[in-house]
């Protein structure tokens, strides 16, 4: 067996690091907060920034950083979406919110 050259060995391991990266993606999309179908749940909306924020990039683990939070009706319902930056490496990431008080 011949040995990898170590440009060779840090390509693949930066390869094997991006498909977890997006795997990571993925599955928080599936989680709670992924989607408009799927929100997290909060009392008033001055919880929802500091939940977005208190959420892990799920690319790198690093913090984020809400970017703008919005409200939107979505089939019917009143939710909230709040664009999020990770401080570390920049990837974005949405999350829905619904306030208790408008669930009916």
């Amino acid at each position: 067996m011949t040995k990898k050259r170590p440009r060779t060995s840090r390509r693949e391991a930066e390869r094997e690091a991006e498909k977890l990266a997006e795997g990571r993606t993925r599955l928080a999309l599936l989680d709670q907060g992924g989607s408009w179908e799927r929100p997290l749940r909060v009392d008033s909306a001055s919880q929802i920034e500091l939940r977005a924020e208190s959420l892990r990039c799920p690319r790198c683990e690093g913090e984020l950083r809400v970017h703008e939070h919005v409200a939107r009706v979505v089939a019917g319902h009143s939710l909230r979406l709040v664009d999020a930056r990770c401080k570390q490496c920049g990837a974005r990431r949405e999350v829905w919110f619904v306030i208790a008080s408008e669930l009916n």
